[in-house]
């Protein structure tokens, strides 16, 4: 039978355990030191790992913040295509993308590439002399495409097709057009007036001029001129 004794030592009680012989025991206060400091070597190991751990949580969210913001950016900025054939970019198309430049952060040009037209230039010299072009301007994207305009307004994440108007024909036509892409996509359209200097000026008029051997460098931005003008077809 184990018994229980209160020894005084040295001006304070401590508790000792007896066994059937009245030997004193394990001092029950100093097991009770013994347990608390074998917990306080493992107190740095979890204040490091709790550290750790919230440091890494900390830093997670900030990184998926820093994400969620670069979305919202993203979605938040004004793209618009201006598409056409291009054959040739006239100084009316640039006019065009002049203009339209403060109003979106990004504008695509998109060259149609219709292989059953007998384009004056390939597709690729096309993209070539626009992307020559625009080489300085960083909102300004040239790429070629085949499908549908509101498709291709979609692959891009544009929400604003840009279409230049030179007369009342041109008008009725790209109003029917517009409502067919509303319809299609959900894309609008936004239409600028040909500047008066630019309203005769287009590029079946240049073609037809080039191919009686006219000059036609005043009807082409300046660093375009080279590439058509090297053209022989």
């Amino acid at each position: 039978m184990v018994a229980t004794k209160v020894v005084k030592r040295t001006g304070f009680l401590a508790r000792h355990n007896t066994d059937a012989g009245g030997k004193p025991g394990v001092c029950l206060r100093d097991e009770k030191k013994k347990k608390k400091r074998e917990r306080g070597d493992l107190s740095p190991l979890f204040l490091y790992l709790a550290f750790k751990i919230l440091t890494l949580h900390y830093i997670t969210n900030i990184v998926r913040s820093e994400t969620a913001r670069q979305k919202r950016l993203e979605d938040m900025k004004r793209t618009g295509i201006f598409v056409g054939t291009f054959d040739p970019f006239t100084i009316g198309h640039h006019s065009v993308v002049t203009r339209a430049l403060p109003l979106f952060d990004r504008i695509v040009i998109g060259v149609g590439i219709n292989g059953q037209k007998n384009c004056m230039l390939t597709a690729e010299e096309r993209i070539g002399i626009i992307e020559s072009l625009y080489a300085g301007e960083p909102k300004i994207e040239v790429c070629g495409y085949n499908e549908l305009t509101v498709d291709f307004a979609h692959r891009v994440g544009a929400d604003y097709i840009i279409k230049g108007v030179r007369s009342v024909k041109d008008f009725e036509y790209e109003r029917e057009q517009a409502d067919m892409n509303r319809v299609l996509g959900g894309v609008e359209t936004i239409l600028l007036y040909a500047e008066p200097q630019y309203s005769s000026i287009s590029s079946s008029v240049v073609r037809e001029l080039k191919r009686f051997g006219r000059d036609v460098s005043d009807y082409l931005p300046k660093p375009t001129t080279g590439g058509v003008e090297e053209h022989k077809g």
